[in-house]
């Protein structure tokens, strides 16, 4: 890959049609800003009416003591042209601080996120 475009030796792979894509992930609520990230194969974004965002509480394990939310993303048809399927949870108050890291804990920042 180069710049988000694909390139290939020799021809494309075949097409995959995702007949169900969903992700779940538990997010940190204070102080933050939550999106849903998609892309087609020509890198622009998938038609709103193609998938779903919500907050869910079936499955949900939230960590003691922090105010978090559960969240789903979902397709709502099948789909072929599925280039970025994700989350991106952005929180504030870490604004110019070093741009990876985890908690003093160890654990990662997301932490739950299962895709089916």
């Amino acid at each position: 890959m180069t710049c988000g475009l694909p390139t290939y030796a020799d021809k494309p792979p075949g097409k995959v049609q995702f007949s169900k894509l969903e992700i779940r992930g538990v997010f940190e609520s204070n102080n933050t800003m939550l999106l849903a990230d998609t892309l087609n194969t020509r890198l622009l974004p998938l038609p709103a009416d193609s998938f779903n965002l919500t907050e869910t509480v079936r499955g949900c394990q939230r960590e003691s003591n922090k105010d978090v939310k559960c969240m789903k993303m979902s397709l709502l048809r099948n789909y072929e042209d599925v280039q970025t399927f994700a989350l991106y949870n952005r929180v504030f108050e870490r604004d110019g601080s070093n741009y990876t890291h985890t908690k003093p804990s160890g654990k990662p920042h997301v932490t739950t996120l299962q895709i089916s």
